[in-house]
């Protein structure tokens, strides 16, 4: 059975006209990291040195892009993923240095 995942961007939550295809994948394992690495693009190209991890997931949350699996039977939560690699990415720190 094909797994597809589809982008929504968080900037324009819901708007399904801005969707787009990251491809069609053989196993629900496949699908989910290809949305694993495209949550991890995004976070890397977001942080900045110094930055904290709910500074850096806020960002994503506000702008970064949402990858899906359109199937009722896989469980992938991007956001919950970017919030992890958030912390992970920021080093653990919660707050950003001033």
């Amino acid at each position: 059975m094909p797994y597809d995942v589809q982008i929504d961007e968080n900037l324009s939550y819901m708007g399904a006209s801005n969707r787009t295809s990251a491809g069609t994948f053989a196993t629900a394992d496949a699908a989910i990291a290809k949305c694993k690495a495209i949550v991890d693009d995004e976070l890397a190209g977001m942080f900045k040195p110094g930055m904290g991890a709910a500074e850096l997931f806020e960002l994503w949350s506000m702008f970064g892009d949402d990858p899906f699996i359109p199937d009722p039977a896989v469980t992938f939560s991007a956001d919950s993923y970017a919030r992890t690699q958030s912390e992970v990415i920021a080093g653990g720190r919660s707050d950003p240095a001033r």
